[in-house]
């Protein structure tokens, strides 16, 4: 395999398929050490392909790197750990805003109860220790199920 790397490092493109190929158990078996990370095992693998894909096309014609099949695992191993960090920052992110949309929606419930009508912006925003725009961003994100009044008595 050696002189396949050195054949597509000097530019002979005909084995660069090949090579790709032939890193797929790598990336499996890579992919399995970020189980049970709240990822999908097919997502990581998917990832992991792809990121060979773009290192070996990096390194097809370009002879500075020393240890070509150490450099694809590593552009790998990075992706994966970059891709299941991503997602959980995605996933705390949407953990967080609902529990704001839930912390406003009973807070609304609260508020009506305790004035006998519905809460304004600004007594939510003081009752939920929340700006007066995350409240109001908070509305539209939860699609408007969280009704706000103006604060009249009816």
């Amino acid at each position: 395999m050696k002189e396949q790397w050195e054949k597509l490092q000097k530019g002979d493109d005909s084995v660069r398929e090949k090579l790709i190929l032939q890193q797929t158990k790598m990336v499996i078996d890579l992919a399995h050490t970020h189980e049970n990370k709240g990822v999908f095992m097919d997502d990581l693998i998917q990832e992991g392909n792809l990121e060979v894909v773009m290192a070996v096309n990096d390194l097809l014609g370009n002879g500075e790197i020393s240890n070509p099949e150490a450099y694809v695992k590593e552009r790998v191993i990075q992706r994966l750990i970059a891709y299941v960090d991503e997602e959980s920052d995605a996933k705390g992110f949407q953990n967080t805003m609902l529990a704001k949309v839930n912390l406003v929606y009973e807070a609304t419930n609260v508020l009506a109860e305790d004035y006998g009508r519905l809460a304004t912006y600004e007594e939510l925003a003081d009752f939920t220790n929340l700006s007066v725009e995350e409240i109001k961003d908070i509305q539209a994100f939860s699609n408007q199920k969280i009704s706000v009044g103006t604060g009249d008595i009816r």
